[in-house]
């Protein structure tokens, strides 16, 4: 009896192998159904990394024949380009777990079987990581396939083969910490998503970030005296609203100076920001796989619960005709009032 207990793999191992087995044969069945839109998707991932790392380099090579400026802008392009897809990476496995874990029929069945909440949450994680960021890898590959080789031969860079072995790994450990903050934001909003202080403190939220982003991109205007000093203080002017980029928490700085400082010859810099990156994967992840089963539990069951949010909703649109006189009422008084000091304040 205990032989057999001890020869019974863990419910996680279960899932990943069933869905694993699920993938190989939905992948079988469609290739034996159209052979022909099997050898199409084959194609498209054989020239597709071959024609976007050309255009990736063509890209590279234009924006260094700046003169003075090129390799400037190409690092703040790539801190750029990593913040950005940080951010993405981070709203999709947002949208995709809430809705993987919360509003599939499959995490319901689950529930029903002798599998704990951890082991469920686990495979929901992997799961939502693999949906959520494969357009990213699918993007990020060529690029940094091109940039390898753009490096390698600009005088003074040191690229080498190591940089081709150890890039794929340092990008799967950046995907696990947007899929792991995701999760748990997932999990958060399923469990106070019912609350109207929390949907109206978040439509806050959106509005004020919405507004803050836009008066942080206002561009400054130049005046003569600007334009007389030097370029180079001219383009850190140009380039102050991409600095935000640069800011020393953020995953997407540690993976992006690892890899700048790879190719210039910092290897000693390169190797801290890659330990930076390592130690917050095991950390987080460590985290999200066994300390996070028992709240996404506690959530699963608050939106099994309750009811829906729309029907919610539809009480508080009565109240939407007396909202619209209030603001037609409102809006007879605006000629009135001097807005001026405010624009002075703003300007």
């Amino acid at each position: 009896m205990d032989d057999q207990r001890q020869r019974f793999p863990s419910p996680f191992i279960l899932l990943l192998r069933v869905n694993l087995l699920q993938a190989v044969r939905r992948v079988t069945q469609a290739g034996s159904k159209s052979g022909l839109l099997t050898v199409m998707i084959g194609l498209f991932l054989l020239f597709y990394p071959l024609i976007a790392s050309g255009m990736f380099y063509a890209g590279l090579r234009y924006v260094s024949k700046f003169p003075g400026l090129g390799d400037m802008l190409i690092e703040r392009l790539v801190f750029l380009l990593f913040a950005f897809l940080f951010m993405l990476l981070l709203f999709s496995n947002i949208v995709v777990g809430y809705t993987n874990m919360f509003r599939n029929q499959e995490t319901r069945f689950l529930q029903t079987l002798p599998f704990s909440a951890d082991n469920i949450f686990r495979w929901k994680l992997i799961e939502t990581t693999f949906v959520a960021s494969w357009a990213f890898l699918l993007l990020v590959a060529p690029l940094l396939l091109a940039y390898g080789i753009f490096q390698a031969q600009q005088p003074g860079h040191q690229v080498g083969w190591q940089y081709y072995i150890f890039t794929p790994p340092l990008v799967l450990m950046f995907i696990m910490l947007p899929s792991v903050l995701g999760c748990w934001i997932a999990v958060f909003m399923a469990r106070y998503l019912d609350r109207s202080l929390f949907q109206t403190t978040t439509v806050l939220l959106l509005l004020a970030l919405i507004y803050m982003v836009i008066v942080y991109l206002q561009p400054e205007a130049a005046s003569v005296q600007t334009l007389e000093t030097r370029v180079v203080d001219l383009t850190d002017r140009l380039l102050s609203k991409t600095q935000f980029a640069q800011f020393p928490f953020l995953p997407s700085y540690w993976l992006s100076s690892a890899l700048t400082n790879w190719v210039e010859g910092a290897k000693s810099l390169a190797g801290f920001f890659v330990l930076v990156l390592i130690s917050n994967v095991l950390f987080f992840g460590f985290l999200g796989f066994t300390e996070t089963g028992k709240y996404f539990y506690k959530s699963l069951f608050a939106t099994l619960s309750r009811g829906s949010l729309a029907g919610d909703w539809s009480s508080a649109a009565r109240l939407v005709p007396r909202l619209c006189a209030q603001l037609i009422l409102l809006a007879w008084f605006l000629p009135i009032i001097d807005f001026h000091p405010l624009k002075e304040h703003w300007h």
